[in-house]
């Protein structure tokens, strides 16, 4: 296996591991019994378990901010179309990258500085992405709006299954339905 495959592989058992265990419940002697190396060819890798930490939150958003970026560039420019794409991207990836996404929005408590003030920048940049859709449609309280939606559509990555009722298409328009019509309904 090459290093970037042994790198990728490290991430994925980490992801899944501390998506389960929790940071302080996975151990770096798990993460390399799960990939099937020894401590020291782990700490080749990886100096740190907070080092493939910071690297899973720091992969997590910056996929998430591109994806839920591209999706309202390419919406237009309605802030409705822009929140509903927002809403829809954002649930793709956290449906289809569920442990990653799931340790990106749980384990922000487990990082240390430098890589605590990272993650809060790019949290804060896709969160940008969908408070300036809600700011244009002149809500009341927009962060707090802007909280709660962006919660609802996160929270798919602790419930979601692909052999659900739903696909996450569905999951998807139901929450864009959810938020547009709440939204319409504040003062």
């Amino acid at each position: 296996m090459s290093s970037v495959g042994t790198d990728t592989a490290i991430l994925r058992a980490a992801a899944a591991l501390i998506a389960e265990r929790g940071y302080h419940g996975a151990s770096m002697r798990d993460i390399a019994r799960a990939v099937g190396l020894q401590m020291a060819s782990l700490y080749h890798h990886f100096g740190s378990k907070q080092e493939l930490l910071v690297l899973l939150m720091r992969e997590a958003m910056t996929d998430l901010t591109r994806e839920v970026g591209e999706a309202v560039a390419g919406a237009g420019d309605d802030p409705r179309a822009q929140l509903a794409a927002a809403i829809r991207a954002h649930v793709g990836v956290h449906a289809e990258r569920r442990p990653e996404i799931f340790v990106a929005d749980a384990e922000l408590r487990a990082l240390e500085e430098p890589g605590r003030a990272e993650i809060v920048a790019l949290r804060d940049r896709h969160q940008a992405l969908f408070r300036g859709p809600i700011d244009a449609l002149g809500v009341a309280q927009p962060g707090v709006v802007t909280s709660a939606v962006i919660t609802m559509c996160t929270d798919v990555a602790l419930w979601f299954r692909s052999d659900g009722p739903l696909d996450a298409d569905e999951v998807a328009d139901a929450l864009v339905g959810l938020a547009l019509d709440g939204i319409r309904g504040l003062p």
